[in-house]
């Protein structure tokens, strides 16, 4: 199920990055659909009893500013073990879905690598969402029933997707304590969906008008961090960017500049050219040549 859910969600994102709405649109339903018909796959995976630091190695450092929020990055294995088959031959594919599995025994049954766990339903906070808004109720029935280990640091994870999917329905107010909640795993860990959640955080309080542009930037800071997270990075500056002009901030947008060398030196050339875009609109609007460096 990761597999297709996954590759059903970057088809559909490449799509939408291209323009081609109505196929973004029919990928992002599959994959949701994908999600809807086996959300209770939380309870085969095999996860850790409890979490640990990451260590300093794990944190990059950036040209454009520093953490403030102070939370711990947890340690997360890039895969994990997940139950996969039926507990014996004679128990109907229908029955006992939320249990089989679990200790991979029974005939049939085997453990599986899985990619990905922390990858989040595909509910964006912006165009994609509203893309998806058909099923939107569909992800809410299904996340709003837990489906996963009880009181483990885990839950985390389903409070953001729930949160998601609430951004996606208009919930603003649920979405924002789920968001809150799901930000850090244990109580103190930040983990692989930390920047989705605060990026989204950030996406709602500058939809309720009551946020200034360098905020939503600081908000998905983790993401300086965690640099797999890459695409939001690159949303939490082109939000930063639009609440930075429509504010009417003078001059450029502060952290565009020590940003578009760094993503040059690294090779990430989507993210370049995108921070380029901005600053070259950024530039337009204030009546000055567009001259960011590495552009």
């Amino acid at each position: 199920m990761d597999r297709f859910h996954l590759l059903s969600h970057d088809a559909g994102e490449c799509y939408y990055q291209m323009g081609e709405l109505a196929k973004a649109l029919e990928h992002y339903n599959s994959a949701v659909r994908l999600y809807s018909q086996f959300s209770d796959w939380f309870l085969r995976v095999q996860f850790p009893a409890t979490l640990r630091p990451a260590g300093r190695g794990a944190y990059r450092q950036v040209t454009w500013g520093a953490s403030t929020r102070g939370a711990t990055l947890g340690y997360f294995s890039d895969s994990t073990l997940m139950g996969q088959g039926k507990l014996d031959n004679q128990t109907p594919f229908g029955k006992a879905a939320s249990y089989r599995c679990r200790a991979g025994a029974g005939p049939g049954a085997r453990d599986r690598a899985l990619h990905g766990v922390g990858d989040p339903a595909p509910v964006g906070v912006d165009g994609r969402g509203r893309l998806l808004r058909s099923l939107t109720m569909e992800v809410l029935n299904k996340l709003s029933a837990r489906p996963g280990p009880p009181n483990h640091w885990s839950e985390a994870w389903i409070d953001v997707q729930l949160g998601l999917a609430m951004v996606a329905a208009g919930r603003d107010q649920q979405a924002t304590l789920l968001l809150q909640r799901g930000v850090v795993a244990a109580g103190q860990y930040d983990h692989p969906l930390t920047p989705t959640a605060l990026l989204s955080l950030g996406f709602l309080a500058l939809r309720q008008a009551r946020i200034r542009g360098h905020e939503v930037l600081r908000r998905s800071d983790v993401c300086r961090r965690e640099l797999q997270s890459m695409d939001i990075v690159e949303e939490a500056f082109y939000y930063g960017t639009v609440t930075h002009l429509v504010t009417n901030r003078k001059g450029m947008y502060p952290p565009l500049a020590p940003a578009i060398p760094w993503c040059k030196s690294r090779a990430s050339r989507r993210i370049l050219a995108g921070l380029c875009l901005m600053a070259a609109e950024n530039a337009a609007a204030i009546d000055r040549r567009p001259t960011p460096p590495g552009c």
